[in-house]
């Protein structure tokens, strides 16, 4: 949560390296922060622990 200015102060903090090792551990993103943060770090989707979580698990049909 937060916006571009919370993100700057978090990067200058702890590093871009260090954010995108633990973003991708991240057990739950919604689709949209889950693309914005892909496309922000350059980092493809698939390497995201809630993106291979998500497509393991089998969803209901929709009748």
């Amino acid at each position: 949560m937060g916006d571009l200015e919370d993100i700057k102060i978090l990067i200058a903090f702890y590093g871009l390296e260090t954010i995108k090792q633990e973003i991708i551990k991240s057990a739950y993103l919604d689709n949209k922060t889950l693309n914005w943060t892909s496309n922000f770090l350059n980092i493809p989707k698939t390497k995201f622990k809630c993106f291979t979580k998500k497509q393991s698990n089998q969803q209901h049909w929709n009748y």
